[in-house]
């Protein structure tokens, strides 16, 4: 009676009763040689997704189902042809088995003709026959009957039947690709727009043409390339600066019905520079109310959907790079909403065709010096993207180090990039402190730490945060190398002492710092805000977005956590406080309602700096620090904006 009514009440979930069958043998020396190796997969298996269990994606099977003694099966296997990626030019010849199709930049037609030659050749010198001999010259120009074998009805009648089910499973592969495209197509626009999948309607393309001065256009490329491309370099800079200048801009931004897919997508990338370029520079007040109310329909949600649904199909590198823009345009989305989902998507694709794995010699052949380096590049900002949503949207991290094999960038020899000296190296000390934002995450801030809080606070310190420490001054120490890392120089500092601050401040590995680790997150804070302030005055890596904010709203919170404890004395912190006015005046903006909430803000630290010239007594300034540290959670929850990496901690632990 009790099943019958939870059946009732939960109508999703099927109760199924298995028979009782004889206790299973286990292969504990398999389990044990299963346990001594990584992950082989990168999908959990057929069986623990079904079962909603994790998976240990080992080959030949995992640890589940060697414990179930059934078969263990990935999926990966059958959808995935890697062959049809690795070789474009084989796709005529065998089905295809997979939904997405990532197309080398460099191939094309006419490379398959010399290898067809060759081809032909050896076959004519591999027979032992005299030139001179092979025409048979006679006077009567008879040639001898051709004797054809005779014709089997049954298996011509068999071969017809193969061919009509081959012609069949490849018209069920192009559904199945096609049905995969309109998914994530859905996925993309329903988180772009903030609806969910059943409530998206179809959009009906705009007829009025998208129009902006060159002058424009041009500013608002310079501004992008000045403040994204050292952090994410995936693109051909000098080629889309030439393509600005020389090109028909109508053209790129309204590209004609005849255009070629390639074509297509080069202009939704134009485009979603131009956007990203626009936006930096309305949130940082570089452009006239005039401007901005001209172009904003230019650069809003309505045409970036129609260029989604016109020419993007998810399964090319260009696709995927039109996915990394996308997540760089989410960062002016307020609170973030569209990031993470969006960063979903790209880090799937980017799994889905192999780019984090290291190109074979045989699929180098594909692949021009400067095709290979752009998809190693490709991968590398993907990878800088993930971690970066990660620190500050409270994100796990889906590029795991383990499973990557691609090269790290390179310096190219080709004419265009003698301009980028020193972005190479500056590009890996970036991917490597990366590498370490994603451990001081997943070692400090992930719930799976959990599983430490038998340890002691001091070997908590000793095994995560001091290693943790060491591997950040080590990195440190390597920024101070070449002569070309001096512009970045400051970016690095300020990196440094904001992943230290990350490293002390309150997690699930230590919801209540103390004593000597308190006083380190005091000093690393301190530095951390004059650092930020300084990047704020270079205006080259600094951007005025959401995801900027949350970085440094965790200063801000940090830095009040450490004076209502009196780690940090008001009264010699007046420089400090000021910087966090100086700070919050970058993000005032007259021409965006979504940041009228930051004068609010600014008011808590402006009646903390008049409290630090006056002789109050301890009880009052502790009574003033805690009024402005509830009053900033009022303020961020009155206009729905969560600090991400402080809400479970502080739901949790009452922090």
């Amino acid at each position: 009676m009790q099943s019958h009514t939870e059946s009732q009440t939960r109508p999703f979930h099927k109760l199924v009763f298995k028979p009782h069958t004889q206790k299973r043998t286990i292969n504990k020396q398999l389990l044990a040689e299963l346990d001594a190796q990584p992950p082989q997969k990168t999908i959990a298996c057929q069986r623990c997704r079904k079962l909603r269990k994790k998976c240990s994606k080992h080959l030949p099977s995992c640890f589940t189902c060697v414990k179930m003694g059934e078969k263990c099966e990935y999926s990966d296997s059958k959808a995935v042809d890697t062959s049809n990626i690795q070789q474009p030019q084989q796709q005529s010849a065998q089905p295809q088995n997979y939904h997405f199709q990532i197309r080398p930049p460099q191939q094309s037609v006419p490379q398959l003709l010399p290898s067809l030659k060759d081809q032909l050749n050896n076959t004519h010198s591999s027979k032992d026959v005299n030139p001179s001999s092979a025409v048979c010259v006679n006077d009567n120009n008879k040639l001898p009957p051709i004797r054809l074998p005779p014709i089997n009805h049954a298996q011509l009648q068999h071969v017809q039947l193969i061919s009509q089910q081959q012609q069949k499973q490849q018209e069920q592969s192009k559904l199945k690709k096609s049905q995969r495209t309109v998914d994530i197509q859905n996925a993309l626009l329903s988180t772009l727009i903030n609806l969910g999948k059943e409530n998206l309607l179809p959009t009906e393309l705009d007829s009025e043409p998208l129009m902006i001065p060159r002058e424009d256009a041009l500013k608002y490329t310079a501004n992008f390339f000045e403040h994204f491309y050292t952090l994410v370099p995936f693109l051909h800079k000098q080629q889309i600066l030439k393509s600005f200048q020389s090109a028909n801009l109508f053209n790129i931004l309204n590209p004609p019905q005849n255009s070629t897919p390639l074509e297509m997508r080069k202009s939704f990338q134009l485009y979603l520079i131009l956007t990203i370029g626009f936006k930096n520079m309305s949130n940082s007040n570089l452009l006239s109310k005039g401007e901005i109310e001209s172009h904003s329909r230019i650069f809003s949600i309505r045409p970036l959907t129609e260029w989604i649904i016109r020419c993007m199909s998810f399964r090319t590198h260009e696709d995927i790079e039109c996915m990394v823009l996308l997540v760089i345009d989410s960062y002016f989305t307020k609170n973030c909403l569209s990031t993470s989902n969006i960063t979903n998507l790209l880090t799937g694709l980017i799994l889905r065709y192999h780019y984090h794995r290291k190109l074979s010699n045989r699929e180098s052949k594909n692949y021009s010096e400067l095709a290979k380096e752009q998809r190693y590049r490709l991968f590398w900002s993907t990878y800088i993207i993930d971690r970066t949503v990660a620190n500050y949207l409270n994100k796990p991290v889906t590029l795991s180090d383990e499973l990557i094999s691609t090269p790290l960038p390179s310096q190219l020899s080709l004419e265009d990039f003698k301009d980028e000296q020193g972005l190479t190296e500056t590009l890996r000390l970036i991917i490597k402190l990366k590498q370490l934002e994603g451990d001081i995450f997943n070692e400090v801030h992930s719930v799976a730490v959990l599983k430490k809080r038998d340890l002691s606070i001091a070997e908590k310190q000793d095994q995560v945060l001091t290693p943790l420490r060491n591997r950040l001054d080590e990195w440190l120490f390597n920024t101070t190398g070449p002569q070309e890392l001096l512009k970045s120089r400051l970016y690095f500092s300020t990196m440094y002492y904001n992943s230290l601050t990350l490293v002390y401040r309150p997690s699930y590995l230590i919801p209540h710092p103390e004593g000597d680790s308190m006083v380190k997150l005091s000093k690393s804070v301190l530095q951390n805000l004059t650092y930020t302030y300084n990047l704020t005055l270079s205006k080259s890596l600094f951007s005025v977005n959401w995801l900027t904010f949350f970085r440094i709203l965790v200063i801000f919170k940090t830095l009040l956590r450490c004076l209502q404890h009196e780690y940090i004395v008001l009264e010699e912190s007046k420089t400090e406080i000021n910087l966090c006015v100086e700070i919050l005046k970058n993000f005032e903006n007259e021409n965006n309602a979504d940041w009228s909430f930051i004068k609010e803000i600014t008011l808590i630290f402006q009646r903390l700096l008049k409290l630090s010239f006056q002789a109050s007594s301890r009880e009052e300034v502790s009574h003033e620090i805690s009024y402005g540290s509830s009053r900033l959670e009022d303020i961020l929850k009155d206009n729905s904006v969560g600090c991400r990496l402080d809400d479970r901690i502080e739901e949790e632990y009452d922090v």
